[in-house]
């Protein structure tokens, strides 16, 4: 028979499941009848209301950095062994709450700023306990950003490769030389990124003239000198 309607009331973004739960005693838990009496409740159970699946929300990445640039070379000087970032790792603070296993290509979608050609396109996923690494199928373009935005929530995460802008002010200069000296003295922070513009998993004193090779486009590079990229990180705070 129909007694009456319990009404749950959650907050508008809430997801899973939720429950209603009875107390099994005679004195608390009871139907009144329209003179007052009480009934006792013969069966008691709970209820379980599923209001779907939770998205994985805020996602923040770990690897590379948030607006971080790339300074370091994009090959060989010899043009050999091109290198770049390819990937891009997502974590999900919410993941106890969500599957992350679940999102997919479609989930994320690519974009370069300033655009002017097609950007990479995701090639494949890899999934971790709580994180994501979106894998393009080629290195970012050097003197853009790339962006990843996560269609769920809408945020998204930029990356750029600018080689010889080891201070990170989008300009590739001169000062570039000094910071690295001052990475090395310990003056200033650099994240490896930023210093090992060589690429032998360390920063060290050849990076110094690695930077001036960047700089004047010594072998096959392009002179990087005051080139610089033409905007802000797009998902700058």
């Amino acid at each position: 028979k129909y007694f009456g309607t319990f009404t749950l009331e959650v907050l508008p973004d809430a997801c899973g499941e939720y429950g209603v739960t009875l107390i099994d005693d005679p004195e608390l838990t009871f139907f009144l009848d329209v003179d007052g009496l009480k009934h006792p409740v013969t069966r008691i159970e709970g209820l379980t209301i599923d209001t779907g699946a939770c998205a994985c929300t805020q996602p923040v990445v770990i690897d590379p950095p948030q607006c971080a640039i790339d300074a370091r070379q994009p090959s060989r000087p010899d043009g050999s062994e091109p290198a770049g970032w390819d990937s891009i790792t997502i974590s999900f603070q919410d993941a106890d709450q969500c599957s992350p296993f679940d999102v997919t290509a479609d989930d994320f979608w690519v974009r370069e700023v300033p655009e002017s050609s097609p950007p990479p396109f995701i090639a494949g996923m890899t999934y971790d306990d709580s994180s994501v690494t979106i894998n393009l199928n080629d290195r970012i373009k050097t003197g853009t950003w790339t962006c990843v935005m996560y269609n769920e929530t809408g945020d998204e995460f930029c990356i750029a490769h600018l080689p010889g802008d080891v201070n990170g002010d989008r300009t590739s200069a001169p000062a570039d030389i000094l910071y690295v000296i001052d990475c090395l003295n310990n003056v200033a922070t650099c994240e490896i990124h930023q210093c090992d513009t060589d690429r032998s998993g360390v920063c060290g004193p050849p990076d110094i003239l690695r930077v001036i090779d960047l700089l004047n486009g010594a072998g096959a590079y392009e002179p990087w000198l005051n080139r610089r990229l033409q905007m802000s990180c797009p998902s700058a705070p």
